[in-house]
């Protein structure tokens, strides 16, 4: 009944669409197809996910889907499940697997392969302004991921081609053209983003750099692309038409024309990944084509909701990705200015154009990503033509050429130079910092009724100023609503590590910023970043890192190339791992101060006192037993975060003052650590264990006795303080929800920490106002 009701409000509105009250019915029909497919809208895990146990090993076969994309030393691809080998027989099922193989394996789509690999359900880092990653794959129908520690668990057994596969094929062999082009890693990896769709091969600082300078959109397929190829191609045929009068006299060579340029954006769509924003242009272009054919104008309106029904009627997940909406919004804000945008010197419709373009996405930016390139307009305003009709023209031609004529070697050489001129300018306009300003669900309303009216009074439109008002209004209370809370504690959820922000409204500190390390993926960039830029986080006070070991500090290089960082402490631990030196090497770049504590000491910054405990110089063990212990005291509410300290180290702490209220469960909950007499001169009336789910190490052990919150479970953990009180919530909002505490002033210790756990366990009333953004 959904799927009817929203293939016949498309299709109303596709046939009769020079009709302005259809847009009203049109819109009734979206609203009852979401109402009555609400279901249909978080679909259930697929055959093959029902049948496995997360973290399991198991033989599959299957067919590769997709072109093998090689990058970071692993190989991945999507396979089609057709049957699990198990020893008391096979089965057979249905779905598809992301599979990522360590290590390089000849593979074309299409081929039948066996494989042994680690299958998994996909899992989210739960942090404020984190990545969807299971919407993400569920919107393409993945929903287990697997994992082949060699090419030699991996065996192809046969070949079976479809339209699909043929189209992955001509993909790949794209990809393999470029990569034979001898240019550098940088210039390859952006032709294959700009030309094939795949961007695993661009590196996170080349992303970030894109980002920041607000030119993200240049690596994505789109409409520029679509444009130019059905210009393009509709140029050459029609050009080569007129010349045969044979032709002319008995065809219509400008709908020709228009069919070859249709067949070229639909080919080229399929090889290209068939990417969101790809299908969006590709509908686009086809539709408008298919109306000239059929002698009828078709509205720029009519145009973009035909995109978005056709889309959510194959991916009605994709309704709330990122990319969908930012799409959208950016085509409906150049269709909302129409005529505006034309005429007049070219520089000033260049300008007008990204300037539109930047005031229709910039509310969906700052809601999804907290931040906002201020130079994007004029970024957008020398890159755009830069990249779009000159480079990607360009890359076409370098990829076609050498299949028509030699010279193609000379065609990318004049692209590796044109790559560096863009990189360049790239890194320019990334300089400037970005408007940091997280917005809430009031605020996008109020962001997107500023924008409507500023485009509104771009187009001499005196209803833009009535809407002026409203959208103040929805800003300053939104603004209102997300009020921050004195002071917070949070615990990032950042899988088998640990990272923790201290924030208050003058003073940032981070401890630790680790995680799971490994090629392609850098957890400062993926996890932490993000989750700082929501919380609204400008510069960090100080960054503290407890110990050397890479579940501590692998996401900090980036944290410090990116974030201002007034200090940096750490003891005089070090380590020779590859990581770590880029660390130092990062500190050293930036002139960040670097503070080594080798003696108890306290350090006062503005409203938070910070006492040290580093190791003694004379303590020998690993780096988790030499861990820097942390106390952080706000207003009569105390904080600690021991790193990863072991029973050794617990035993020589005891006879310090090392009470608090709030403790970070020391080296993930393992049976090392966390003694009973070191818990009970603590005495916290909450704890953390930052932990992965399912993780190889079996933590936190099962016999520490004290009820906590787990980031596995609860997500992020954020604690929040007047300096008295005490509020406590996880990120997932599971559970028991809030637990709001309280204690008296002179914080007298309790003879019995399970008694005190038990206290603390009964769940309270929710606040009257959450204490996060």
């Amino acid at each position: 009944m959904a799927w009817g009701i929203w293939v016949a409000g498309g299709l109303a509105f596709f046939f009769v669409f020079s009709r302005l009250w259809f847009v009203g019915l049109s819109f009734v029909f979206m609203l009852l197809g979401v109402w009555y497919g609400k279901g249909a809208l978080v679909p259930l895990r697929d055959d093959i996910s029902r049948q496995i146990i997360s973290g399991q090993r198991y033989v599959i076969s299957g067919r590769v889907l997709t072109a093998p994309e090689r990058a970071w030393g692993r190989t991945t691809f999507v396979l089609e499940a057709w049957a699990l080998h198990r020893p008391d027989g096979d089965s057979p099922v249905s779905g598809r697997i992301r599979i990522s193989l360590r290590g390089e394996k000849d593979l074309r789509p299409g081929d039948i392969v066996r494989l042994r690999a680690s299958l998994r359900h996909p899992r989210n880092f739960n942090n404020p302004g984190s990545f969807d990653y299971r919407h993400y794959l569920a919107a393409r129908g993945i929903f287990t991921l697997g994992s082949v520690s060699s090419p030699l668990l991996l065996a192809v057994i046969g070949h079976e081609d479809d339209i699909s596969c043929l189209l992955e094929n001509l993909r790949l062999q794209i990809s393999q053209r470029i990569d034979r082009s001898g240019l550098f890693p940088e210039a390859v990896s952006l032709i294959k983003a700009l030309v094939t769709g795949e961007r695993r091969g661009l590196s996170p600082e080349l992303r970030e750099s894109f980002v920041r300078a607000g030119v993200a959109h240049l690596l994505a397929i789109s409409g520029l692309h679509m444009g130019l190829l059905a210009m393009v191609v509709g140029g050459v045929v029609l050009i080569g038409a007129r010349r045969w009068a044979w032709l002319m006299h008995r065809l219509d060579v400008k709908k020709l024309s228009l069919v070859v340029a249709l067949m070229a954006v639909l080919l080229y769509t399929g090889v290209s990944g068939g990417s969101l924003p790809a299908r969006r242009a590709a509908i686009m272009v086809s539709t408008f084509i298919i109306g000239f054919l059929l002698d009828r104008r078709i509205p720029s309106g009519s145009l973009i909701l035909v995109a978005a029904w056709l889309i959510l009627l194959d991916q009605p997940l994709a309704v709330k990705e990122p990319s969908f909406l930012l799409s959208f919004s950016a085509i409906s804000g150049l269709a909302f200015m129409g005529r505006s945008l034309k005429g007049g010197r070219p520089l000033r419709s260049l300008l007008l154009v990204s300037l539109t373009a930047w005031l229709a996405t910039g509310p969906f930016i700052l809601y999804f990503f907290s931040r906002l390139s201020l130079v994007s307009p004029l970024s957008n305003l020398v890159l755009v033509p830069l990249v779009g009709w000159l480079f990607v023209p360009l890359s076409f031609l370098a990829v076609v050429w050498p299949s028509i004529l030699p010279g193609g070697d000379l065609l990318f050489s004049l692209l590796g130079y044109l790559t560096t001129l863009v990189l360049k300018m790239v890194s320019l306009w990334a300089s400037v910092p970005p408007l940091i300003l997280p917005l809430n669900g009031l605020g996008l309303v109020g962001g997107l009724l500023l924008a409507a009216s500023l485009l509104a009074l771009l187009r001499q439109k005196r209803p833009g100023l009535l809407l002026l008002p409203l959208a103040l209004a929805f800003l300053v209370l939104s603004f209102l609503v997300e009020k921050a809370p004195s002071f917070q504690v949070v615990v990032f959820d950042v899988g088998q590590g640990a990272s923790a922000l201290l924030k208050t409204k003058e003073t940032a500190i981070l401890i630790d910023g680790g995680g799971p390390a490994g090629p392609g993926f850098d957890v400062g960039s993926l996890v932490l970043a993000p989750a700082l830029y929501r919380l609204g986080v400008r510069h960090l006070e100080a960054v503290i890192l407890s110990h050397p070991e890479a579940d501590h500090f692998s996401g900090l290089p980036y944290i410090i190339e990116t974030f201002p960082v007034k200090r940096f402490i750490k003891t005089a631990d070090s380590s020779e791992a590859r990581l770590y030196l880029r660390l130092m090497e990062t500190i050293k770049e930036k002139k960040v101060p670097l503070l080594v504590i080798h003696h108890p000491s306290q350090l006062k910054l503005n409203d938070l006192t910070v006492d040290f405990f580093p190791p003694g110089r004379d303590l020998s063990g690993s780096h988790n037993r030499r861990s820097l212990v942390t106390r952080v005291t706000y207003g009569q509410r105390v904080f600690l975060f021991p790193g990863d300290i072991d029973v050794v180290r617990e035993r020589l702490l005891l006879g310090k003052d090392i009470r608090a209220d709030f403790i970070l469960v020391p080296h993930h909950g393992s049976r090392t650590s966390s003694s009973f007499d070191f818990l009970e001169k603590v005495c916290p009336c909450l704890a953390v264990i930052s932990v992965s789910a399912n993780n190889r190490f079996r933590l936190p052990a099962p016999e520490l006795g004290i009820r906590v919150f787990r980031t596995d479970l609860d997500g992020a953990v954020i604690i929040c303080s007047d300096g008295y009180s005490l509020g406590a919530i996880g990120w997932l909002k599971g559970g028991e929800g809030w637990h709001l505490l309280t204690r008296s002033s002179s914080m007298e210790p309790m003879s019995e920490f399970g008694g005190l756990a038990a206290a603390w366990r009964r769940p309270l009333p929710m606040p009257p106002r959450p204490c996060f953004p």
